[in-house]
């Protein structure tokens, strides 16, 4: 499946196709690549919470498979380390 994420809802009907397409996700696809980010999505809660909460095998930091030109910016974002490095941060 092809990761194709409906535009932004602003009308009814709209908003109806975009839960319909989360649903299909939780559903067929649950985890899924999409090659125009780069990046990974989660769709189920119990797996979201697994990779939220298990810092041995999930990581924050998005640093090193970014662009060498955001790398700097991307490391220093609190969304973007991990704990302890995290709790270090949110205490300042």
């Amino acid at each position: 499946m092809q990761f194709n994420a409906p535009e932004p809802a602003n009308s009814g009907s709209a908003l109806d196709e975009r839960n319909r397409w989360f649903e299909r996700m939780r559903r067929d696809e649950p985890v899924s690549y999409d090659d125009r980010m780069g990046a990974w999505s989660v769709f189920r809660y119990a797996d979201v919470q697994r990779e939220l909460f298990d810092h041995e095998a999930f990581s924050s930091d998005l640093s090193a498979g970014a662009p060498p030109e955001y790398r700097g910016a991307m490391a220093s974002s609190m969304i973007a380390i991990d704990p302890p490095r995290q709790i270090g941060r949110a205490h300042v």
